[in-house]
């Protein structure tokens, strides 16, 4: 204990107290105090900046399709823990999965919430988006198959193979490398985000990076209360640019 609270302390000290107020969630419970600097983003045009070689490359080693329903028991290898309902339901609610395979084994998968409202309830934040257009959601690779380009594939994949006009995500904002695996996939930030809790009380603010003349949101409210929605509305085709965006 004495170790990890050294550990930190030399995070703050070297300028690092995201990270460190982050590794607080291993030791405190929720509604006592939560941190996150996030970013929601979306990609479209089937992942141009990802060149296709990467996937016909790990194609080689890796197969890729989409699931279904009779595929629970393969997906429940990647997840031994997870309750097998809860994966039930998500394809019954019209949830699209994709499933990165290395011969018949299961090593990553990620789902695309088609639902108009979905919740990050880590940050207790909703986040409406428009028709046509899906979360993903629940991205998961094998520790052994990490750093090895299969996300990349996956997302590029899902785009290539599906119709919809917008895939919209949550990104942690100090995790470089997942920003960086995010843009290459095309993402465009739609939001920086911040969220604090402490002792049940929360505070959400937002910036719309692609209309600056949106002022800064900022949202109080408590950890056990409704969480608050973000509307990601419809582009405004005659101003080419997103409508302003409102927190309720």
């Amino acid at each position: 204990m004495i170790g990890q609270l050294s550990k930190l302390i030399k995070l703050f000290r070297d300028g690092k107290g995201q990270i460190a107020m982050m590794a607080l969630y291993n030791y405190i419970p929720s509604w006592l105090f939560r941190y996150i600097n996030f970013y929601i983003g979306y990609t479209g045009e089937a992942g141009e900046s990802v060149d296709i070689k990467i996937l016909r490359r790990l194609e080689k080693r890796y197969s890729f399709r989409f699931a279904s329903i009779e595929d629970l028991p393969l997906i429940q290898t990647l997840f031994p823990g997870k309750n097998i309902e809860n994966i039930r339901q998500r394809f019954e609610r019209k949830d699209v999965c994709i499933l990165a395979l290395e011969g018949e084994k299961c090593v990553g998968m990620s789902w695309l919430g088609t639902g108009r409202v979905h919740e990050e309830s880590k940050v207790k934040c909703s986040f409406r988006i428009q028709q046509n257009c899906v979360w993903v959601y629940d991205a998961f690779i094998a520790r052994e198959h990490r750093s090895r380009g299969v996300y990349l594939a996956l997302g590029k994949y899902a785009t290539m193979n599906s119709d919809f006009d917008k895939y919209y995500g949550f990104m942690v904002g100090i995790n470089a490398a997942s920003l960086k695996t995010h843009q290459r996939l095309g993402a465009i930030i739609v939001y920086k985000m911040k969220f604090i809790s402490f002792l049940g009380i929360t505070l959400h603010s937002s910036k719309n990076i692609l209309d600056a003349t949106e002022a800064p949101q900022k949202v109080w409210s408590g950890v056990f209360g409704k969480p608050i929605i973000i509307g990601i509305e419809q582009e405004d085709a005659a101003k080419n640019k997103p409508e302003p965006v409102a927190v309720v």
